[in-house]
């Protein structure tokens, strides 16, 4: 019989740093993860099929690398970092603090947001394989089954090596969702020789910028957490090239997004404020004396922002464009059309439209 151990605490926890995200990623927000100690090679002791657990080790400190994830059918091969706060699920995937290590006795979980590492997280099916690299040997996993359960909900743990692989659900809500998609998989084998030293671990930062004026910036915030914007969902327009999902699945979605909806959220403060410098430095030719957000008492945004970010077969992200079907400026409803080109990786809007 299974033993059942409540991670509903953790499980709730990782949408809540997609819903705090300081939109503009600045030196507050940089981690630097740093690699756990290799242990010393010395004679390769393989096992070809092992299945049993390896000795339970002290839990990693947390930033510190832990092991490498490789899930072939999804062409992911990742670090992961110990802790699921936002410093570390920005920039890869995290092993839950409390969970066994992949490998050890019980059930190891790991987590990643859904809109970079694990967006595809839903082409698993039972018996794909998973693979986990730590400083204890080279673990393959099958997945066994997945569901969809509440971020309240328990998962099982076994006196027997298993890995989770969770999500927040559906894989392209941008919103702090009540569910969760978990993949369940159990350990087929492992290598118990000593393995290659880990790759470095991602270095903190946003490759992704724009132009927005001081006088917003030093004004007004640009964090979702102090702003009523409710977030929708991320559609990608762009071809299942292996390219294409390899960027999906890598921090510079989530990243060029929040420079996004920061430029979404500098425009509709350099309005309201009858900024016209500011307003011409984000939009060139902007007309503010038809605009209804202009000098306006009252904005009030009653249908979620959905973000499409188009992307090149090559990878190369090239556009957004930002929707919002029901804004109410004082009073009156509107809807909204951002057009953002990204060139270089520099952000800037292309046009606005809005509209009864």
């Amino acid at each position: 019989m299974p033993r059942h151990r409540l991670w509903g605490f953790v499980l709730a926890g990782l949408g809540a740093g997609l819903l705090s995200l300081p939109i503009w990623i600045g030196p507050a927000a940089r981690v630097a993860a740093q690699k756990l100690p290799r242990a010393t090679p010395g004679q390769p002791v393989t096992d070809r099929v092992r299945t049993t657990a390896v000795p339970r080790l002290p839990e990693p400190p947390t930033g510190y690398e832990v092991a490498d994830l490789i899930i072939p059918a999804l062409q992911l091969n990742v670090p992961v970092l110990q802790g699921t706060a936002f410093g570390q699920l920005l920039f890869a995937p995290g092993h839950y603090a409390g969970s066994v290590l992949p490998g050890e006795s019980g059930a190891s979980v790991i987590a990643a947001h859904n809109d970079t590492f694990f967006h595809h997280l839903d082409r698993l099916h039972p018996g794909s394989l998973i693979i986990v690299q730590t400083e204890q040997g080279i673990f393959r996993f099958a997945v066994t089954r997945s569901a969809v359960v509440s971020d309240t909900a328990g998962l099982p743990d076994t006196s027997t090596p298993t890995l989770d692989l969770e999500a927040c659900y559906p894989l392209n809500a941008l919103y702090f969702t009540p569910k969760r998609y978990i993949v369940f998989s159990r350990l087929i084998g492992a290598d118990r020789a000593p393995a290659n030293p880990l790759p470095s671990a991602p270095t903190a930062g946003n490759p992704f910028s724009a132009a927005i004026p001081a006088a917003i910036t030093d004004h007004y915030s640009l964090a979702l957490s102090n702003n009523s914007l409710p977030m929708g969902q991320l559609t990608y327009a762009a071809p299942d090239t292996p390219a294409v999902v390899r960027f999906e699945e890598s921090p510079r979605p989530l990243q060029a997004e929040t420079v996004a909806i920061a430029l979404w959220l500098a425009y509709v403060d350099a309005v309201r404020s009858g900024d016209v410098e500011a307003l011409t430095a984000l939009v060139p030719g902007a007309n503010q004396s038809s605009n209804p957000y202009w000098l306006a008492r009252s904005v009030i945004f009653e249908a979620p922002l959905n973000v499409t970010l188009a992307v090149s077969p090559g990878g190369i992200p090239t556009s957004f464009t930002l929707s919002d079907d029901l804004i109410r400026v004082n009073g009156a409803p509107y809807q909204t059309t951002m057009a953002i080109r990204i060139d270089q990786n520099r952000l800037s809007i292309v046009a606005v439209v809005t509209r009864p």
